[in-house]
């Protein structure tokens, strides 16, 4: 992997200031953590699986993997994540990548990865409103996925999946193309009522969470109703629906009108009550298209979960990051699964010491964090089990209370033994590759 030498040397000698108090809980954990780190060679896709197959014994029987990330531009990071994906899908048969951006806007990349027209650049321009995935990185990854699906056999091809609420519209209008053909009539009066379509823009998600907030007084509950009416009409004509489409297409439509009153219910509450109060309503959501999917392969092969270390922590967190209000308590969507799910699901923190990234040169981690402890572990790239920890004595101390992390651009305080199952280290990491139309966008919603 590429490293900026200062700052790499700069991590080499937060090694030396190892903390000076000999018993301590943070002592024991580098020494316990050094003996049980599993070294991976590399973060380059497409380099064997040597170094990894550890991971099979690792994941066991587990249905559903969820593979975190420390930034959401982290290119060490994506690029590790790729190759973990590699592993899990031709070695331990996994079918299934679920990621976190709009089930809506993903279906354009599952049609591509599947063998459909089109180009893994302009599936990836499609997703949704975040536009952190439409990278070099992630254009790899889709684009070994359609490779791979070209060569599997039925039943063994890798299906892509957006769980994300953040933006419904694309869905809405899929929804609405689907009842011009099975209920047009519906469809029209649909079209003749106040634009659910205007509501929901496609540029970012806080500018919908804007329109939310113009709405007069009153406007928010007869939304409600409009969407529970959709949703409810949808299921009692399934049969006739059907008859005139097929079970796969109403199907689809179904989960996209379901999906948009998720993204309804989101952005009421955004408006009504800020960050804090809409978070849980998103998490949630995402949390049930992710038991849902799981549900659709339960006697097939595993799930894949791609998104935040906030998302796939199992245990409460209180995140700080600078221009959002500090949140108490958190609860990622991981921890909404139900019991059995939850039983077969694998989650993985990822975690960094040092690096590059748009904003500029990061600091060293705070001493006594959980990136600090695991940069005095030594290698510079590993996997440690937390399963396989001591149940009681210093290891299981420094594991079993609050430790701050590295969350994007500031921190999340966790208890590490109940947040994840297993940390994979980075040492070093620099910006992922953004397209040229993914830097203009951004660049044009700083100006507005």
């Amino acid at each position: 992997m590429k490293r900026n030498p200062m700052t790499f040397l700069a991590c080499l000698g937060l090694i030396s200031s190892v903390l000076s108090c000999s018993g301590t809980p943070e002592d024991a954990f580098i020494e316990w953590a050094g003996k049980r780190a599993i070294p991976i060679a590399t973060v380059e896709p497409g380099s064997g699986f040597d170094d990894i197959k550890a991971l099979a014994e690792f994941i066991g029987e587990a249905k559903v993997v969820c593979l975190g990330e420390s930034r959401h531009d982290a290119s060490e990071q994506f690029r590790l994540k790729h190759r973990l994906v590699e592993y899990l899908v031709k070695e331990m048969g996994f079918t299934l990548f679920a990621i976190e951006d709009s089930l809506p806007c993903s279906m354009r990349v599952n049609d591509f990865v599947l063998g459909g027209e089109g180009t893994a650049e302009s599936a990836l321009e499609k997703l949704g409103a975040w536009y952190i995935w439409d990278t070099e990185e992630l254009l790899a990854l889709v684009k070994w996925m359609r490779a791979y699906n070209d060569g599997a056999r039925p039943g063994k091809k890798v299906s892509f999946h957006g769980i994300d609420i953040t933006e419904p519209r694309t869905g809405l209008e899929k929804v609405l193309a689907y009842l011009d053909r099975v209920d047009p009539d519906h469809a029209a009066a649909i079209r003749t009522e106040p634009a659910l379509l205007d509501l929901f823009d496609t540029a970012m998600w806080s500018k919908t969470i804007e329109n939310y907030a113009r709405l007069p007084a009153g406007e928010t509950a007869a939304l409600d109703e409009r969407f529970d009416a959709l949703l409810s009409r949808i299921g009692r004509n399934r049969v006739s629906y059907v008859a005139a489409s097929s079970e796969k297409e109403y199907l689809t439509a179904s989960r996209l009108a379901e999906n948009a009153r998720q993204g309804h219910a989101l952005f009421s509450t955004a408006a009504r009550g800020g960050f804090d109060e809409a978070g849980p309503v998103r998490e949630k959501a995402m949390a049930a298209n992710i038991t849902r999917l799981a549900a659709e392969n339960r006697d097939g092969p595993g799930l894949i979960v791609w998104a935040h270390n906030l998302h796939v922590a199992r245990d409460t967190l209180d995140i700080t990051i600078p221009g959002r209000p500090p949140l108490k308590g958190a609860i990622p969507m991981m921890c909404y699964l139900d019991e059995t799910l939850a039983a077969d699901t694998i989650c993985i923190g990822f975690s960094f010491a040092c690096g590059d990234v748009p904003d500029g040169r990061l600091p060293l981690p705070k001493e006594g964090s959980v990136d600090s402890l695991l940069l005095q572990t030594g290698p510079p790239l590993f996997l440690i089990d937390l399963r396989t920890a001591p149940e009681e004595g210093l290891v299981h101390e420094w594991l079993s209370k609050k430790r701050t992390m590295r969350a994007e651009g500031g921190t999340v305080d966790l208890i590490p033994r109940r947040a994840f199952d297993a940390f994979i280290f980075v040492r070093t990491i620099s910006p992922t590759r953004r397209s040229a139309r993914t830097t203009a966008r951004f660049e044009a919603l700083e100006e507005g």
